[in-house]
């Protein structure tokens, strides 16, 4: 600071050193004309730039007196690779809070996409079960009991897969839709067929076990379309939950005409590989049959994560036996609401 006061000094110094030599010019200069007079209008002016100099010269002094009281701190570039690192870190949020911000804004717009999708959706249905109701009624007022029966079954039926709200239901709720899917069954092959379901000794439970809608239903459809259709004569399908300490084994049998040893290995190769998206490595026509079944696969893996399994077993002119191992308690954190309200 004592450096700058020098320099500062040593230019007022010289600005009325030549402030001087300017004025006794001028005066000069006028004393070699006639009018010898006029050299003291330069004089006045030189005098009055010597004192105006000298007032903001004691300003600039005391000014810089007050800066010496205080260090300056010169320019340290050292830490510019670590102010440049912040900068970086300050980017790299404001983008991650722009992409959360963005990703969230298309979330909301994909929820309402869905939300208009499923309000069109409810329109048909809606004009389907007040369809379905009149032929009820017109089946009652006419005493054909057997057809008013197929109709509200039907209904029932409908309303479950269509329009009830949320995806998990209870074990109870799925086993009551397939209960009423396979009398709509028993309609169309005139009771060749029965439905059995063994829950054991204590089924309170089925009431608050959560499971993904319609991933026993699509089994049974299975079983009838491909077991029991091709054999002649009566044909069965059991339901039997088999529940440990550790796990929940759901088996779906049926009767009926079975499969091969190679179609067998290509359904489990398929359930075990649909989870990766792999599901190409089967042929054409096992993959068109087991659309359904990875369907559930995935369900299952979504809700109850790696302690899941889903698998076939079969023997030719025998049956087949379709088996879910699920856990015996399922964490309520992994369901936001079986009951779908």
């Amino acid at each position: 600071m004592n450096r700058y006061r020098y320099q500062m000094r040593s230019l007022l110094a010289k600005a009325a050193a030549a402030l001087m030599i300017g004025t006794l010019l001028c005066c000069m200069g006028a004393a070699a004309v006639r009018h010898a007079w006029l050299w003291i209008v330069p004089l006045l002016g030189g005098i009055a730039g010597i004192l105006f100099l000298a007032y903001y010269a004691l300003e600039l002094l005391s000014i810089s007196d007050f800066m010496a009281k205080f260090d300056v701190v010169q320019p340290n570039f050292s830490d510019f690779p670590a102010k440049l690192s912040v900068t970086r870190q300050l980017k790299y949020v404001l983008t991650s809070q722009y992409e959360i911000s963005v990703q969230r804004y298309k979330e909301e717009i994909a929820e309402k996409g869905a939300l208009f999708s499923a309000l069109q959706s409810q329109i048909n249905p809606h004009f389907l079960y007040n369809t379905l109701e009149c032929v009820r009624s017109e089946a009652l007022c006419h005493q054909e009991r057997g057809i008013a029966e197929m109709v509200e079954t039907l209904g029932n039926f409908f309303r479950y897969s269509i329009s009830r709200k949320g995806s998990y239901v209870t074990l109870e709720e799925e086993l009551n839709n397939v209960r009423n899917y396979f009398k709509i069954q028993q309609y169309r092959f005139e009771d060749r067929f029965r439905l059995s379901v063994d829950t054991g000794s204590d089924d309170t439970w089925l009431s608050s076990y959560p499971v993904p809608k319609l991933i026993l239903q699509p089994i049974v459809e299975n079983a009838i379309s491909h077991g029991l259709e091709g054999r002649p004569g009566a044909g069965r399908v059991l339901i039997r939950l088999e529940r440990t300490e550790h796990s929940l084994v759901i088996h779906i049998y049926d009767d009926g005409v079975g499969m091969s040893e190679d179609r067998v290995q290509e359904i489990n190769r398929m359930l075990r590989d649909c989870l990766q998206e792999q599901s190409a490595s089967v042929d054409s026509e096992a993959r068109h049959n087991g659309i359904a079944l990875c369907n559930i696969r995935r369900q299952l893996q979504l809700l109850y994560g790696d302690n899941c399994g889903m698998f076939v077993k079969s023997t030719p002119q025998c049956g087949t036996e379709m088996e879910l191992i699920l856990p015996a308690h399922p964490s309520r954190r992994d369901v936001e609401d079986p009951h779908g309200t």
